[in-house]
């Protein structure tokens, strides 16, 4: 340890330009072994680390540090990952430069800091090579028996982290499949990576001996005779009904008709609602086939990025490709639609729908819909929108019918997710609460 002033900060080489715009892989390639422990010697293991109090989970960074530059790679890993759910992630996408690295008392005294972040990926790769990573099991299994109702987002993190805690665990899933609203979210162009979210959750299932149970809608009088000690409602939402005459005509769909029951849709649709299912459900709506986030010469081309930089800072100009149908997204409020998205990713939204010539529309009143499509006033303005479908995006509700049945009857009773709240629907809030409630079971 010590080494800051005899070893220079050295980060990993980066791969080249060439290589680089033909794919989405990683920009800089891995440590070698003795590279990573060299980087590490050089921490100063200071007596007050500002690294670890700068860094939001705390982990003890100094002491994985100096495991590393020991050879004692597998320890330092599970220092790592003892307070980090997933150091792979953390070690790449971090904002170390402003965290932990910004605030390493060595790069304030001149000498460069710390390379942490990449040490941090380089011992968890390793980890998964070497197959270090093994499912955490309790110290004593708990004689509680839980039941978890629903496999969404919440409920799943609720029944993994509980049977990892010892408690015997029950989830029920009412349809043939785990995954819940993710199973939609997953067919969003750009929003593939669910995909992977529901294999880890497969595979935790597994790994913790969960007793899941598909295709079981579960009774309120099913539960109670089981006599669980603990009942965690995590069913989730059902689409708000809006009052509009109308509103059982055929051409009417839900979100979740068009996204989970893949109803067919015609060429012109308008989406009624621009929160962030509305917003969702046009980029499904006006893609075609497989996703250009799938695809990198069409991603590359669609928003403008010249991959032989022949052009002025590797850009030229936008060759989308057509949009599958026509999309009118509507919403009540004046203002920007999507103004509630996401700070970081609602101008992606709404750019990708602008380059789809999705025709974006505030301040509307609905009046009715018929064999003509849509009549509303748009800013005071009547007009009709001739369109094939209308498409329901306006809200969702909590799904909680269990929930009274089972306090009248005594039972304990937890609501997670949107069965607690149906405010615009949110898998991080939703795992956050689950996590949190597992714990403390």
């Amino acid at each position: 340890m010590l080494q800051f002033v005899e070893t220079g900060r050295g980060m990993p080489g980066k791969r080249g330009a060439e290589d680089r715009r033909r794919d989405f892989d990683e920009i800089y390639r891995g440590y070698a072994r003795e590279k990573a422990e060299e980087q590490a010697g050089r921490c100063s293991q200071c007596g007050v680390p500002y690294c670890q109090s700068h860094c939001p989970l705390h982990n003890n960074i100094p002491d994985w540090l100096m495991l590393t530059a020991e050879g004692r790679l597998r320890e330092a890993y599970e220092l790592s990952q003892a307070t980090n759910t997933f150091p792979e992630i953390c070690g790449r996408i971090c904002p170390q430069d402003r965290l932990c690295e910004g605030n390493c008392v060595i790069e304030q005294s001149g000498h460069g800091t710390v390379t942490i972040g990449a040490i941090e990926k380089y011992i968890t790769d390793m980890a998964h090579d070497e197959g270090w990573i093994v499912p955490p099991s309790p110290a004593r299994e708990r004689p509680e028996h839980v039941a978890i109702i629903g496999a969404g987002p919440g409920g799943l993190a609720c029944a993994t982290i509980a049977a990892e805690r010892g408690h015997e665990v029950d989830l029920y899933e009412a349809s043939s499949e785990i995954g819940g609203q993710f199973n939609m979210a997953k067919k969003i162009p750009g929003k593939e990576e669910f995909y992977e979210t529901i294999r880890y959750f497969k595979k935790q299932i597994e790994l913790h001996h969960v007793n899941l149970l598909l295709g079981k809608r579960v009774t309120a009088e099913e539960l109670i005779s089981q006599k669980y000690d603990e009942v965690i409602i995590a069913t989730g939402v059902r689409p708000r009904e809006i009052d509009l005459p109308g509103i059982n005509h055929p051409k009417v769909l839900s979100y979740i008709d068009v996204l989970r029951h893949e109803k067919p849709v015609g060429n012109s649709v308008a989406v009624i609602g621009a929160g962030g299912i509305g917003f969702d459900v046009s980029e499904f709506l006006v893609h075609q086939g497989i996703s250009p986030s799938l695809k990198v010469d069409v991603f590359m081309e669609e928003w403008g990025i010249d991959q032989d930089y022949d052009n002025r800072g590797g850009l030229t100009t936008p060759e989308p490709e057509p949009p599958a149908r026509e999309v009118f997204l509507l919403q009540r409020r004046s203002g920007k639609p999507g103004a509630g998205l996401g700070k970081t990713t609602g101008w992606i939204h709404r750019s990708s729908l602008r380059m789809k010539d999705v025709k974006m529309l505030s301040n509307c009143s609905y009046e009715k819909i018929d064999d003509e499509g849509l009549h509303l006033t748009v800013g005071g303005a009547y007009q009709v929108l001739p369109v094939d479908n209308v498409v329901i995006c306006a809200g969702q509700l909590p799904l909680k019918e269990l929930e009274q049945p089972l306090l009248d009857s005594g039972v304990k009773v937890h609501l997670i997710g949107g069965a607690a709240e149906a405010r615009e629907l949110d898998a991080k809030r939703a795992i956050e609460q689950a996590a949190r409630l597992a714990a403390g079971l």
